[in-house]
């Protein structure tokens, strides 16, 4: 028999654990953690059906199908998003097991308990996502309040348990049939590729959701495999029958079988992934590539001076790969990185045969500047993310002065912008872009790396991943502004400088005559607001000495 109190504990315990999150909590705050999230999740929902309320009764028929779309959409983005980030601890990790292991639990308690709090976690985001559009949305649109609030209820809901639970079941079945190293080495491409689809579907809506119709009533068959539209199909028959939207019928039958076999894979491979996660935490987590990695930074400081750098370049790489926090951060953003260039790189163009793919010139001319940005400011904020906060007294030993460690994490940045700028260029190769352009893309992806490295990381006065939180000096509106204010304008000013450079190369000398300009500028800024310390000095948020001094 289970004991109710364990299980009652048990699943308060498992909880509460997805919301203990060092990247987003300062100080262990798990409510205040909570509460942001379920804001932010039910947010968007309220505000466009608030909007919505001057467009009826006018609106038109596609009209109403797009706002309906948009919130089936919506929810399952959003609930296949909760759990891609939440992907460490859908199973049970290491810390789950060290702590409940040595303790007299039965199995099958820890598995129903982490069960029902997975459950539990799934449907307080699913209800808070949708809560008010449920409401709201019949409401404004005067169609039925009753039909239309209980089609709103069963299509969103539909949607966001088919996205939280496809996300489970892939994983459990990769768990299950893929060797422990493999799986730990794909996993973060799996979830950025996932994250790519979700930001793709969104981007969808935003550029061509007034053509729907086009879409889902066209000679075009793609659509067919598109979850969201099997959805969005189930709200129209629910709604109006198959009466309206000739999509309707075909649509709702493969959400629902969908729907059906998603669970059951889920049902039967999930107490098996959590044999084999047991195993798998239990095992060595340093994540893969550690002795490589080593191999790399051993053959690197042959060639090259690294100076005190050499401590902090194999600790960045380390704590990437041996924190999955991190690794989960890192997958979601370069997600939303691939799909914001695949939308730049390609879009739809209207055919007999339907919409279909076709590559964008000027859209291409964009994707390298977009995706170096985004290398440069993901990894600044990574850095910025303090989860190896113990470790910072090791540099002062190693007699690394503050400087190199910080200038380690410049090189560090600028290599990986320069590695996803060789990765892109060789994509675009392949999609047949011209020499010219490529040598404009390269010399113009290296200038500009070079100098968004030194401007945007030239202030940091602490080791990557080694810094505490500055209260006051990061905050959600500065980060809005770099990437809805900085970005868009740097983007496009960057997509007309190398039309014009392809025209005129020969004022690529004088780009390239700036790269030493600015980094002998920003060296000689960086020294002046450099404190001097003396020896034994410790300083908030740089080396910890451990209280020794030397008397």
């Amino acid at each position: 028999m289970r004991d109710p109190a364990v299980f009652k504990t048990l699943s308060r315990y498992f909880f509460s654990r997805f919301f203990e999150n060092d990247l987003l909590e300062a100080n262990g705050d798990t409510l205040t953690t909570a509460v942001r999230a379920l804001a932010m999740a039910a947010a968007p929902g309220m505000m466009i059906a608030f909007f919505l309320q001057n467009q009826y009764p006018q609106r038109t028929m596609w009209g109403r199908i797009e706002d309906r779309y948009f919130f089936v959409l919506y929810s399952f983005v959003v609930m296949a998003g909760v759990a891609i980030f939440e992907w460490e601890m859908l199973f049970p990790d290491r810390l789950d097991l060290l702590v409940l292991s040595p303790l007299p639990l039965k199995r099958r308690t820890m598995l129903a308990a982490k069960l029902t709090s997975l459950g539990c976690f799934l449907g307080t985001f699913l209800i808070a996502a949708n809560f008010f559009g449920t409401w709201m949305l019949p409401a404004v649109s005067h169609e039925g309040v009753a039909r239309q609030f209980f089609a709103h209820a069963v299509a969103v809901t539909a949607a966001g348990a088919f996205g939280a639970l496809l996300v489970i079941a892939s994983g459990g079945l990769l768990i299950c049939v893929l060797p422990s190293p493999v799986f730990r080495l794909i996993s973060p491409f799996l979830r950025m590729f996932v994250v790519a689809i979700l930001g793709l579907l969104v981007v969808h809506y935003v550029r061509f959701g007034d053509g729907l119709d086009q879409t889902l009533d066209g000679p075009t068959r793609w659509a067919n495999c598109v979850p969201t539209f099997w959805y969005l199909g189930l709200y129209e028959q629910l709604l109006h029958g198959a009466s309206e939207a000739g999509f309707v019928a075909s649509m709702a039958a493969r959400g629902l079988w969908a729907l059906m076999i998603t669970v059951v894979i889920a049902l039967i491979t999930y107490p098996l992934a959590w044999l084999r996660m047991k195993r798998m935490a239990l095992e060595n987590n340093g994540g893969p590539g550690g002795k490589s990695g080593s191999f790399v930074y051993a053959r690197l400081a042959q060639w090259i001076n690294l100076g005190g750098r050499r401590a902090v370049l194999p600790f960045i790489g380390q704590t990437i790969m041996r924190n999955s926090r991190y690794q989960v951060y890192l997958a979601m953003y370069c997600g939303i990185g691939l799909a914001f260039a695949v939308a730049c790189a390609f879009t739809l163009q209207p055919s007999l045969s339907g919409p279909r793919l076709a590559l964008s010139t000027l859209g291409t001319h964009a994707v390298v500047p977009l995706l170096v940005f985004w290398t440069i400011a993901g990894l600044r904020i990574a850095f910025a993310l303090p989860v190896s906060l113990s470790a910072r007294w090791i540099f002062r030993v190693t007699g690394s002065n503050r400087e190199a460690c910080i200038d380690a994490g410049r090189l560090w940045t600028l290599a990986c912008a320069l590695a996803v700028l060789t990765l892109v260029l060789v994509v675009l190769g392949c999609l047949g872009t011209p020499a010219r352009v490529l040598l404009v893309q390269a010399l113009c992806g290296m200038t500009v790396s070079v100098l968004i490295v030194e401007t945007l990381l030239f202030a940091d006065r602490g080791i990557p991943f080694a810094q505490p939180r500055a209260p006051g000096k990061t905050s959600l509106p500065l980060l809005l502004t770099l990437f809805i204010g900085v970005l868009p304008v740097f983007v496009v000013g960057m997509e007309r400088l190398s039309l014009w450079l392809e025209r005129k190369p020969w004022w690529l000398v004088a780009g390239l005559l700036l790269i030493p300009i600015m980094r002998r500028g920003a060296g000689s800024l960086r020294r002046q607001s450099q404190p001097e310390l003396q020896d034994g000095d410790e300083v908030e948020g740089e080396f910890q000495l451990l209280g020794l001094g030397s008397d």
